[in-house]
């Protein structure tokens, strides 16, 4: 049994499975600043130009979408940032709605061997500014040898945590 961990200011998310990689990323999409320059720093010339094409007020929740799939990548692969954020590129707008990955020289992958999602989704297509939402979630899971994946169960586990220290405490 295999487990992936990532946090943002008030959300957890846990990935359990086994038998296969897989990665995810959540990030507190209030933190997303200078996105252009960061995308045309480290993201691929191809996401880093669609990112330019959208309308200003479109851009962070884009660049927050390709952010979050990169961490979840790289944290599948188990490779961290010696897989250059350059040398993958994610479509986010295909026909069929699913978002596909593709690879530069210097990354020895399979695109088909990945299934890819955020939550929320991105909506199709991207013409105007979306509500942006407090979290954005991302998974990067490996297909099993017949290219399919596996069923996702989501658990709201909030009602486990303690309340916090400055709520007083009741029985």
């Amino acid at each position: 049994m295999d487990f992936n961990l990532s946090h943002s200011r008030g959300r957890i998310v846990l990935l359990v499975g086994r038998n296969r990689l897989f990665g995810i990323d959540v990030e507190e999409t209030g933190r997303v600043r200078k996105s252009i320059d960061i995308a045309d720093r480290f993201f691929s010339r191809k996401e880093a130009q669609a990112l330019s094409a959208l309308p200003d007020d479109a851009k962070p929740l884009r660049f927050i979408e390709y952010w979050t799939l990169k961490e979840a990548y790289i944290k599948a692969r188990g490779m961290g940032l010696r897989l250059p954020l350059d040398q993958f590129s994610f479509e986010l707008e295909s026909s069929d709605g699913e978002i596909s990955i593709s690879f530069g020289p210097r990354i020895t992958d399979r695109p088909s061997r990945w299934w890819f999602a955020l939550d929320p989704p991105a909506p199709q297509p991207r013409s105007k500014a979306q509500k942006m939402p407090r979290h954005q979630l991302a998974w990067a899971i490996e297909r099993d040898e017949n290219g399919g994946v596996p069923r996702i169960v989501q658990h709201d586990a909030s009602q486990l945590f303690l309340p916090s220290k400055d709520k007083e405490h009741s029985e």
